[in-house]
């Protein structure tokens, strides 16, 4: 559905959503739902391949000298193991069921912590001052990425939880009330109109 390179543009980020939406959407319309030993076993294959990818391209690599940047290739978020990963461990955490008022707090900000992230003055800040790929290289690389995306996180968190203050203290405050008085409004203005037409049909008879 998606032709063309588009999906192989880094600057490209909207073109994952609708591949995410295509396949929950056919999961859910048209195949029996997954077992948790099949989701696990998913899991597990997509891990795999990642790890077995990453070994046959530094082992090219080292024997070659060659070939560094498709060593990266398969881990984009988009690629399959990736988005096979993500999309059995959805389907794993769909089927416990629990109620939690901290996870339910942040999980009404995630949507608003992922648009924050990626808004270009935000996305150009910690692009620039906490870059990943460099981050990884370090030693611990595991535990320094870790750290950074918690930070991410923790700061859009923080400006998405000012902008619910902002909203509860201002828009939010009364809610409805413009809208209220906007169709208030326009009513006045139908029922004014039709008293105007009733008048000038009388007046002209």
């Amino acid at each position: 559905m998606i032709g063309g390179d588009g999906i192989n543009d880094e600057s490209n980020k909207t073109a994952p959503p609708p591949y995410w939406f295509i396949l929950i959407s056919y999961y859910r319309w048209y195949m029996r739902p997954f077992s948790k030993k099949f989701c696990v076993g998913l899991v597990i294959a997509g891990i795999a391949l990642n790890v077995l990818y990453w070994l046959a391209a530094e082992t090219l690599h080292l024997c070659t000298g060659k070939f560094l940047l498709p060593s990266d290739f398969i881990f984009d978020y988009w690629k399959l193991p990736s988005m096979m990963i993500g999309f059995v461990m959805f389907l794993l955490f769909e089927k416990h069921h629990f109620s939690s008022k901290v996870v339910n707090w942040i999980a009404g900000s995630a949507f608003g912590v992922y648009l924050i992230h990626y808004h270009p003055v935000c996305h150009e800040l910690w692009s620039t001052y906490l870059p990943v790929k460099n981050l990884i290289r370090l030693s611990h690389p595991i535990l320094n990425g870790m750290a950074c995306i918690a930070g991410i996180f923790l700061c859009c968190l923080l400006l998405d939880m000012a902008r619910h203050v902002i909203f509860a203290l201002t828009i939010d405050k009364h809610k409805g009330a413009f809208f209220d008085k906007l169709y208030a409004y326009a009513e006045k203005r139908k029922i004014m109109s039709i008293l105007k037409a009733t008048n000038t049909a009388i007046t002209n008879l």
